[in-house]
């Protein structure tokens, strides 16, 4: 089974795609994005639209080249990033995008991924239609060893400036800050850590963390690292560990650290808070300001792990923490607690129109209105893309849907700047047995279903709304 694309002229198509797996789509040789259709075997994607769409809406740029690298067909995101029309760009090599300076290692990318290697990603700055460059994710494979090469890419020019963002972030700390990866290795170093042991970063960046610890105990603190990766957790200052540093003219000094484990999407890095306590080991007098800069440094830390970057509510993890401790404290006293999941309509949609800058400007706007009508006493935070929960304590199902519909009511009733944002929401009460003392995960994941499913039924009702689940019942 394949699938045939069909000139204007109804001629027969001068290139054929064919993938023998269970579903196999073929593109046309001509359309660039448009016309695109095939048939469907039992299991995989049910019509030619549903494939169409994927191709047409996907916000990276999706391509087929042909052997010699030129573009043989693009999706229409390659003139939502780079300005350039589909059908005019077609014949185009790829590595014709580049900036000059990275044009050679483009086309080198290409051509070894074209002669068999394994799939290459890389980043390459290319021009857009205005004359500007943008950094671009290129992600390039050969499918079934057939000659062509299906490439994707991403704009990452936005997780470039919130990287250097965090960087400047990290080096405004007051005290040293030092982020490695799980095997020790270390990938940031702040100002301030550059003054403490002496080292330019560029001497330290790459180097094991052991670096910075004298030599005697370096074995020791290496397992002590091993065992610490296995379950990463954030440990604060001030347990009072006899901790030593080494500055980079041999000298041993004593030091407190705090560690905080920073999730990525493929690793678990941790961020090292060390404070020199030398000056606070011989003068009594400086006690107060150390304590006052451990202090600082905990909250900071703190703020770090718990806190979403962009709205600077809480994080999903943070938000489970939580919610684990008030289910424990409802257990206990024996009063309400309630749950409420928050979903931004069609959120998809306007991210796709409007792209993701104002798609961003309305997460910040909605937890900005959420943050403002919720009681102290509630919990809010992001937990996912555009979801939101609230944990209510002390609050029944009728406090639980009122206070829904405010967050309701006033999203919908807010001024925006392009065009309206609804919510859904959906609410549950946690119930306990009478004689129940303890709790386990499984009831907070059930909680969590709950609500889930509340939500799912006033996205079903037609959005804008507000169900609990003692309507379900």
């Amino acid at each position: 089974m394949g699938i045939r694309g069909v000139r204007p002229d109804q001629a027969p198509p001068t290139a054929r795609i064919r993938i023998p797996e269970d579903c196999t789509p073929d593109f046309p040789a001509e359309g660039c994005g448009t016309g695109l259709s095939f048939d469907a075997r039992k299991g995989c994607v049910d019509t030619d639209r549903d494939f169409r769409l994927f191709f047409e809406l996907s916000p990276d740029i999706l391509c087929i080249l042909e052997s010699d690298g030129r573009i043989g067909i693009a999706n229409p995101a390659m003139a939502q990033v780079l300005g350039w029309p589909p059908e005019e760009i077609k014949g185009t090599p790829l590595a014709g995008l580049a900036h000059p300076d990275e044009r050679a290692s483009m086309e080198e990318n290409l051509a070894r991924v074209s002669s068999g290697l394994a799939p290459l990603s890389f980043v390459a700055r290319c021009r857009t239609a205005d004359g500007r460059f943008r950094d671009l994710l290129w992600t390039v494979h050969v499918p079934n060893g057939r000659g062509l090469l299906y490439a994707s890419a991403r704009d990452v020019s936005v997780l470039e400036r919130n990287r250097i963002r965090w960087e400047l972030a990290v080096d405004a700390a007051p005290v040293p800050l030092v982020l490695c990866n799980g095997q020790g290795l270390i990938m940031l170093v702040n100002r301030v850590a550059e003054e403490t042991f002496g080292y330019r970063r560029s001497e330290l960046v790459g180097r094991s963390i052991e670096t910075l610890v004298p030599e005697h105990i370096r074995d020791r603190h290496r397992q002590l690292r091993t065992d610490y990766m296995q379950h990463p957790y954030a440990r604060p200052m001030g347990e009072r560990r006899d901790l030593k540093g080494v500055r980079r003219d041999g000298t041993a000094f004593p030091v407190e650290v705090g560690l905080t484990p920073v999730e990525m999407p493929q690793e678990t890095l941790v961020l090292a808070a060390i404070v020199d306590l030398t000056a606070q080991r011989q003068e009594t007098d400086d006690a107060v300001r150390h304590a006052r800069a451990l202090e600082e440094a905990n909250a900071r830390l703190a703020r770090m792990a718990s806190t979403d970057s962009l709205t600077g509510m809480w994080n999903r993890r943070a938000f489970l923490e939580q919610l684990g401790v008030q289910l424990q404290i409802a257990l206990r006293s024996g009063r309400p607690l309630s749950l409420l999941f928050v979903d931004i309509d069609h959120f998809k949609r306007y991210n796709d129109t409007h792209g993701h800058l104002a798609g961003d400007a309305v997460l910040e706007l909605v937890a900005d209105i959420m943050g403002q009508l919720a009681r102290r006493s509630d919990y809010v935070a992001r937990v996912g893309g555009e979801e939101f929960a609230v944990l209510l304590p002390d609050t029944d199902v009728a406090g639980a849907i009122q206070l829904a519909e405010r967050f309701r009511m006033g999203i919908e009733h807010a001024v925006w700047p392009i065009e309206p944002v609804t919510i859904s929401a959906g609410g549950t009460t946690a119930r306990f047995d009478p004689d129940q003392r303890e709790l386990d995960d499984r009831y907070r994941s059930h909680l969590l279903a709950e609500a889930d499913r509340a939500l799912y039924h006033a996205k079903q009702r037609g959005r804008n709304r507000v169900s609990h689940t003692d309507d379900l019942d």
